[in-house]
């Protein structure tokens, strides 16, 4: 084909830089002519006032690209630099001989012009439902108070409901990530000045739709080793929580019930629902930085920092590892929509499971004098265990009505309805800590062994020693870009008797976190209080005693180590308090009990008069009352008010007819056996209507937990069916 006349003509030209202040620094530019398919045919460097020669080759390249001259001409830089077709630079000749730059496109060519830096921690699952409970909890309460809102029901979560959460779940700590890459996103957002309460309805109808791609939620989470799939659960995109699909129904409760002025304050308040309203430009990947050892990142690169009236830069972040081979994205915020502004403080989490943190322990006191110590249960630190003081290795006097129990109130009645005085259930993910110093003493293997105890505390008849299988998983780093990071398992058991277990010193590898050292299935044993003890033993498994340990036996080989017990704190500032324990173990008391709660509706009330029958058609004015009879305790207190109830609460609720509302005719915290409900009128509960049938149903929730979640299998459920008739 021939080439069109002056097509592949050299030119001249002279650049011209415009806006640039006298003291501002120009950036030292490259052109690069490359063809159709990314190919460099020639690059000249060229700075402000300089002349641009382009010979009959360049000319005839497809476009010109113009890069800082200390970017490196990849194809990503090729693809993102400023472009100038052969045709532009022949009329800029033929008119001015200048090729000037306007500000926006040459500012963004200053080497290194930006900055952006943060951190990468990992955390576990549970500190998700908090957050959920938290926003929906405060919304609530604000529609109940601001707005008149008669029900929460509406919010999809109700406030009772939302603070048991709250009161239930154990935030774990999160660990920084210091392995891997962080790849850096931007994008430039414009919120021109906007008039919001138009724009509701639309951000409205966006939450809907969201709503409606998001599954169900069990919560509480149910325990581990099960944790909610976070890859299906709608709000997470590879370990990452999406801050708005997390806040939707909270968000649309609201927003659908507040008046306008209010709805613009509480829009404006948030970010990620004004991003709905806002224009924003396409993201742009800047590139990317290893992360440092102490999961901080930060990566600088050429940009302009001058924009627009009411524009505003935003980042994203996507987290890799190299895992095994496997390139794996542990968090991805570039797909989730969680975008940050450039002034924010910048903290990406991931609750990827498969993530790998730094090295190191959560040791909750700062020390290396040789000593073992009770560290966690599931995920509530030690010291909220009521355990009393031990008086021997295997033993520990009974001082208290509620030793044994999570959380101790400050006696019976103050534990009614609240997350205190709380037994444990369920698998106890035992987690000690050992630290560094115990191997220099010869510390090499232990044992847990659980032994049901009598009223006053002393172990009997035979105890069991924990001899599951006990893995643990460590990481190493082979190098590269990624650095390339080996999964290793290293068994715990002794082969020849599997109930001694080898201590995973910290030091000795780089352990994935969230492992436990023993796990006592409580459901293997009795209700009632139980003595958990450790031990610990030298290569030869003779075992070792401190040397301040009043009972130790002749066997034994005395060690200059400790056992600590870590107890109730001295004052809310400081919950690392620690008693030395002088005896040959280390001995806590757990109370378990495993039993179902007790829920039943006995009997259903007319205006005063009760009846237990099947099928009951109730008649009457719109001022008769109807009301229920029912049974709400659990088993360990029944009878008794005196005792500690290990029921949290009850609560009874009807639905009127197919798809009615759910509506509240009572909550209580103390046990019933019999109790009568409130009443509630018919004219109330028909809503308008004369005639309709009704479901009641009764709940009663337990306090039983495993040291993380609550086992919500233990709670109990009654339902009851009847229908009303009003009569003038």
């Amino acid at each position: 084909m021939p080439k069109k006349e002056g097509r592949s003509r050299p030119i001249a030209l002279t650049l011209a830089l415009t806006g640039r202040d006298q003291d501002e620094n120009a950036p030292k530019l490259a052109l690069h002519a490359v063809t159709r398919d990314g190919d460099i045919l020639e690059s000249i460097e060229v700075g402000d006032g300089d002349a641009v020669k382009l010979s009959e080759k360049a000319m005839s390249a497809e476009a010109v690209v113009v890069l800082s001259a200390e970017t490196k001409p990849d194809a990503q830089a090729l693809k993102e630099g400023y472009r100038l077709s052969p045709a532009q630079l022949m009329r800029a000749a033929e008119v001015s001989g200048i090729l000037a730059l306007s500000p926006s496109r040459w500012r963004p060519l200053l080497p290194f012009g930006l900055c952006v830096d943060g951190s990468v921690r990992k955390c576990w699952w549970w500190p998700v439902y908090v957050k959920a409970a938290t926003a929906q909890v405060a919304t609530a309460k604000a529609l109940s108070s601001n707005v008149g809102l008669a029900t929460t029901a509406r919010l999809g979560l109700h406030v009772a409901t939302a603070d048991r959460i709250l009161q239930n779940l154990q935030l774990r700590r999160c660990h920084p990530v210091c392995e891997g890459i962080v790849e850096v996103y931007e994008r430039t957002c414009c919120c021109w000045p906007i008039v919001i309460p138009p724009l509701i309805y639309d951000i409205r109808e966006r939450l809907r739709r969201l709503l409606e791609r998001l599954p169900d939620i069990r919560i509480p989470p149910r325990p581990l080793p099960d944790p909610i799939p976070y890859r299906k659960a709608g709000m997470f995109v590879s370990g990452t929580l999406d801050e708005t699909a997390l806040n939707a129904a909270a968000d649309l409760a609201f927003l659908e019930s507040a008046p306008f002025e209010a709805a613009s304050a509480y829009v404006e308040a948030r970010p990620y629902l004004l991003r709905m309203i806002c224009s924003c430009g396409p993201k742009i990947y800047r590139g990317a930085a290893l992360i440092g050892p102490d999961g901080q990142f930060s990566m600088c690169y050429p940009g302009n920092p001058f924009l627009p009236v009411n524009c505003h830069r935003e980042y994203a972040f996507r987290v890799r590892q190299i895992i095994d081979g496997v390139d794996t994205v542990i968090y991805d915020g570039a797909a989730a929509g969680i975008w940050f502004d450039s002034d924010e403080d910048i903290t990406l989490t991931t609750y990827d499971p498969d993530a790998i943190e730094c090295p190191g322990s959560d040791l909750p006191i700062p020390t290396d004098t040789p000593f073992a110590m009770l560290e966690r249960i599931g995920g509530t630190e030690a010291w909220n265990l009521k355990t009393p003081e031990p008086t021997g290795w295997d033993r520990a006097a009974v001082t208290s009505y509620n030793d044994g129990l999570a959380f101790p109130a400050a006696s019976v009645a103050a534990a009614r309805g609240t997350y205190l005085d709380r037994n444990w259930g369920g698998v106890l993910g035992l987690r000690y800590l050992f630290t560094p110093s115990l191997k220099t003493q010869g510390a090499k293997y232990y044992r847990v062994r659980v032994a049901k105890a009598d009223i006053n505390g002393n172990p009997i008849g035979v105890p069991k020693y924990m001899d599951d299988p006990m893995a643990w998983k460590y990481w190493e780093n082979l190098g590269g870009y990624p650095p390339q990071i080996k999964i290793r398992v290293q068994s715990l058991n002794l082969p020849s008797d599997p109930s001694f277990y080898e201590i995973p010193y910290m030091q000795d590898h780089n352990w994935l976190s969230n492992y436990n050292h023993a796990h006592v299935d409580t459901r293997k044993f009795d209700d009632g209080r139980h003595l958990v003890t450790l031990e610990l033993y030298d290569s030869a498994l003779n075992r070792l005693a401190p040397n301040n340990a009043l009972d130790a036996a002749g066997s034994d080989t005395k060690k200059p180590f400790a056992y600590e017990w870590w107890h109730d704190p001295l004052d809310a500032t400081d919950p690392e308090n620690t008693t030395n324990v002088p005896y040959a173990g280390l001995t806590h008391m757990f109370w378990w009990d495993n039993r179902d709660c007790v829920a039943d509706i006995t009997k259903l009330i007319n205006t005063g008069i009760a009846s237990n029958a099947q099928c009951q058609f109730m008649s009457g004015t719109g001022s008769s009352t109807f009301g229920a009879e029912f049974r709400a305790y659990h088993p360990y207190n029944h009878g008794d008010p005196s005792k500690v109830s290990f029921m949290h609460s009850w609560r009874l609720r009807y639905w009127k007819g197919l798809g009615g509302a759910e509506q509240s005719l009572d909550t209580g915290s103390e046990p019933q056996d019999p109790g009568l409900s409130a009443t509630e009128t018919f004219a109330t509960m028909l809503g308008g209507d004369t005639k309709c049938t009704f479901s009641l149903e009764l709940h009663v929730d337990t306090k039983t937990f495993d040291g993380s979640s609550i086992l919500n299998s233990l709670d109990e459920r009654d339902i009851a069916s009847f229908a009303l008739d009003m009569t003038p």
